[in-house]
């Protein structure tokens, strides 16, 4: 038999889980010790972490531990975030900051890699024309991405990675929708002009 405060930690647990949760519930939650609050705002807020960060380190593996150290940064600091509901754009300028100090680390190092994404973050993996690609055309997408501007490199990520809209893309950029849709515009507009029409736009 569950008591009363077994049902409700229950309930409560249920409720956590569910994606109608906030952020801003999330975070207190978080900032109380409950791991499992943490747990959701990494699972997610994971895939728009990896995809910020490749727009600058342009290296699935270094983008991947770019986000895991912001993260870990985020609940270090999450004391200090004032605004709880504003957690997902808090998270994009750590993100950026560790973008930044990686890109430095790197050029002191000299090692500046130029590992190109894939051709399925450019467009829907189950359409036939992401299978009928060539080894050629591949890398001719990943140098065409690689080479847009950091403005533009970030919202196609975030659009064909993450699968973000416009709107859901401004806010999380902390950009103007018509922005997003102009910027996204002008990124497939150079990478068409490069690729003769192997891209295609939602």
């Amino acid at each position: 038999m569950i008591c009363g405060v077994e049902r409700m930690h229950l309930f409560e647990k249920d409720l956590l889980e569910t994606e109608s949760v906030g952020d801003a519930a999330l975070v207190e939650r978080a900032r109380g010790g409950d791991q499992t609050a943490a747990g959701l705002l990494v699972e997610r807020y994971w895939r728009y972490g990896v995809a910020l960060a490749m727009a600058t380190t342009r290296e699935h593996d270094a983008a991947e531990d770019v986000a895991q150290e912001s993260f870990v940064q985020a609940f270090r600091q999450l004391h200090s975030l004032r605004r709880p509901e504003a957690f997902v754009g808090w998270l994009g300028c750590i993100v950026r900051r560790r973008c930044a100090d990686h890109v430095r680390q790197a050029r002191r190092r000299r090692t500046v890699s130029i590992e190109q994404i894939p051709f399925t973050v450019l467009t829907d993996a189950s359409a036939p024309r992401a299978e009928e690609v060539s080894d050629t055309q591949l890398e001719q997408v990943r140098h065409a991405v690689a080479e847009l501007p950091v403005r533009y490199r970030e919202i196609v990520l975030l659009r064909f990675m993450d699968g973000l809209n416009y709107n859901e893309i401004a806010r999380r950029l902390g950009q103007r929708p018509g922005t997003v849709r102009v910027r996204l515009h002008r990124a497939l507009g150079r990478l068409r002009h490069q690729l003769d029409g192997l891209l295609a736009e939602d």
